[in-house]
């Protein structure tokens, strides 16, 4: 156990007793640290620095502390939501049982992989426990709109900081070829850390800001500027200044070169004006539906021509999972371009149909494959590795929940999300509801696209839901 392992675990407990501490008498504080620490430190995490207990997460987990420690948890409007919470975990935990003793029993897996299973369903779970508090969180300890306010601009604040730094970074780029935040990953032979720089003078050039690699960025790119169309006006930006922000957010995702946060304009424009059509509030999401509609014109274009960054890493012609020379599902005589993780994921329900009913635990289901099977792998690592990835999480979160936690689990979550959708309802006048549904359609589509986005889009979305709530109970 090395000096600096303990100085790290050191430090995270000193955060997480500082989040308690002030958070019992100045609520908003561990909250308004959250929304700006988490892009960094969940980036760069994610990025390749492996640390056992990152900062993001210590915070989090004080939020949640707090969060269930609160005096009025036991309220009746919260009860129910709580209580489904509560049974969904419950269901994360016999999976984890379940599966980590099916994986010690069966797999001839597990030497392949650099993470050990328990390794990994720590993380796992500790992970999906987390996002689900931190949903929570923002409902019991945002009671107040002055609070929630705050809250929501110092997001759309956090993210105006993290834009301009990339901003500054195409520029330096262009004007010195200097790249200011390369991406930090673990070396691939060897041990230690190694730079790598995602800029260049030409059209496949990629801003990371500070925010580990450029998917990670867009992500949150993608959420700033689904908050600020959205809940704009609640936070009192003029129309003028709304729109501006967007812009930035916008071009700055376009400037990170990742097809993640294009993907997810686009899907969640398509579904935002499916659920606008139907409830009559097309024009409360126009802007939304346009850009969506626009970014994804842009997208099939760049791919198509094979233009930048984006048509450059075209999965489908470059990589494959099978040999076939293409990565696709076929679905009622369509193919549906899919990545290597995807398949991965399928391969294991196929071959383990019994995880359709409880799942194999949250991220145990990899070592039911070799990561020596896929190409992408074999052509990362070198051929005496003995271990391959640490992990492998599918992009399509369907598949990825199947695998964690089965129908079961599945099923849970529904109802759980449920009981969300009728929370943020109750206490609505009529003329809001059609507006929350169009809201809560984007934040639940957002919450299938998994990214850097994911413990502070889960935090996003509670905030979301209690902002529609206090429409009803709180004017101050």
């Amino acid at each position: 156990m090395s000096l600096i392992w303990l100085s790290h675990v050191l430090f995270n407990l000193l955060v997480f007793y500082w989040a308690i501490k002030i958070g019992r008498r100045r609520p908003r504080v561990p909250l308004i640290v959250f929304v700006w620490v988490a892009p960094y430190i969940g980036g760069n995490l994610i990025g390749g620095i492996d640390l056992s207990f990152a900062p993001v997460n210590a915070v989090g987990f004080g939020i949640a502390y707090l969060a269930l420690t609160d005096r009025i948890i036991d309220r009746v409007d919260t009860y129910n939501l709580r209580r489904r919470i509560y049974s969904y975990l419950k269901i994360c935990v016999l999976a984890t049982v379940v599966g980590i003793g099916a994986v010690y029993l069966s797999s001839e897996y597990i030497d392949q992989w650099r993470q050990t299973p328990m390794e990994r369903v720590i993380r796992g779970l500790g992970s999906e426990v987390l996002r689900w508090l931190l949903l929570f969180a923002p409902i019991v300890l945002a009671r107040k709109e002055r609070l929630l306010q705050k809250l929501l601009k110092h997001t759309i604040y956090a993210g105006l900081f993290y834009c301009a730094l990339g901003l500054i970074q195409f520029g330096v780029n262009r004007v010195f070829n200097y790249d200011l935040f390369p991406m930090v990953r673990e070396a691939v032979e060897g041990v230690g850390l190694v730079s790598q720089s995602t800029m260049s003078f030409g059209l496949d050039s990629r801003i990371t800001s500070i925010c580990g690699e450029p998917r990670y960025f867009s992500a949150y790119c993608s959420l700033w500027f689904l908050i600020i169309l959205i809940l704009g006006k609640r936070m009192g930006f003029t129309a003028r200044n709304k729109y501006f922000i967007s812009g930035i957010f916008l071009l700055s995702l376009i400037l990170s070169g990742s097809r993640s946060g294009l993907l997810i304009l686009a899907l969640v424009g398509l579904v935002a004006g499916i659920i606008a059509y139907y409830t009559g509030r097309l024009r409360i999401i126009l802007p939304l539906l346009m850009t969506g509609l626009f970014v994804g014109l842009v997208f099939s274009v760049l791919i198509t021509e094979r233009l930048g960054s984006f048509g450059n890493r075209n999965d489908l012609s470059n990589s494959n999972y099978d040999g076939s020379g293409e990565m696709s599902l076929a679905v009622s005589g369509f193919r549906i371009p899919i990545e290597w993780q995807d398949a991965a994921g399928l391969t294991v329900l196929s071959k383990n149909p019994w995880q359709l009913v409880i799942g194999s635990g949250p991220g145990l289901w990899q070592y039911y494959i070799s990561p020596w099977d896929y190409k992408f792998v074999r052509i990362y690592f070198s051929d005496f590795e003995e271990r391959g990835l640490d992990s492998i999480k599918s992009n399509i979160q369907v598949i990825s929940r199947l695998c964690d936690v089965g129908l079961i689990g599945m099923f849970s979550m529904v109802a759980l999300l449920m009981a969300l959708y009728r929370y943020g309802k109750a206490t609505i006048s009529i003329q809001f509801r059609k507006e929350y549904m169009v809201s809560f359609g984007v934040f639940l589509t957002f919450l299938q696209i998994p990214g850097a986005s994911d413990k502070l889009v889960y935090f996003m979305m509670g905030v979301m839901v209690q902002s529609y709530w206090i429409l009803g109970v709180d004017n101050k």
